[in-house]
């Protein structure tokens, strides 16, 4: 078999190794022993050791034909177990007062980032209410968001009118809920006359305010 040519130490090896070192370093600063003997194997399975590599006819080094595959999985396990370092460093470094003192800090800055979420979100919602409630109030929500017409007065005016298909509507205003829990409400609206002109005229209606029930009605003469 012709043995791969392949470089002794690729980029992404030796980036490997440069951050291998880096964390090395920190395992040592941490105390963190059993992460170090972890790191330095993995290391160690990335270093271009003299028996991996053979010289070619052309005077290259080249990684032994019969050890491209498990040079391969020595890379793999290396980051594996740089991984599993990290996460024993993490582990030790957590054990010290150092640490403990570390994580109380950002267990309570999340509690308190937590409360102020909670708190920004009970505030929006008893905005949300209190503009409801004031929607309520006011008797807005009864009328059409299309044309602003009390749609049951409509409803109600419509057909007693000489030439219904002649309706038009023109505004409707609603009061804010009274004491008895109601809303008055006046239409103002044209519609054909007996000579085929147009006239304006208003009408009363007295509205429910719970769920802008249509309680009574009237034209205004």
């Amino acid at each position: 078999m012709t043995p791969a040519a392949i470089r002794s130490m690729s980029g992404l090896r030796i980036a490997f190794l440069a951050i291998a070192m880096v964390l090395l370093l920190m395992t040592l600063v941490a105390e963190a022993w059993i992460a170090a003997v972890i790191v330095i194997i993995a290391i160690a399975l990335v270093i271009p050791w003299p028996f991996l590599f053979v010289t070619g006819p052309d005077g290259s080094r080249q990684t032994r034909s019969d050890l491209v595959t498990s040079r391969k999985w020595m890379g793999r396990s290396a980051v594996l177990l740089t991984v599993v370092a990290l996460f024993a460093m993490s582990s030790a470094w957590s054990d010290t007062p150092e640490g403990k003192a570390a994580m109380a800090k950002r267990d309570q800055e999340r509690r308190i980032e937590q409360a102020m979420d909670e708190a920004r979100e009970r505030a929006e919602e008893a905005g949300k209410q209190a503009a409801a409630e004031e929607e309520s109030r006011s008797g807005l929500h009864c009328l059409s968001p299309w044309n602003g017409s009390y749609r049951a007065l409509v409803t109600a005016v419509e057909p007693t009118m000489r030439n219904p298909d002649s309706f038009e509507h023109i505004e409707t205003r609603i009061t804010r809920l009274d004491s008895d829990g109601n809303h008055n409400a006046l239409m103002t609206f044209r519609a054909e006359n007996g000579f085929g002109g147009m006239n304006v005229e208003t009408a009363f209606a007295l509205v429910r305010g719970g769920d802008c029930q249509l309680l009574e009605w009237r034209i205004m003469s």
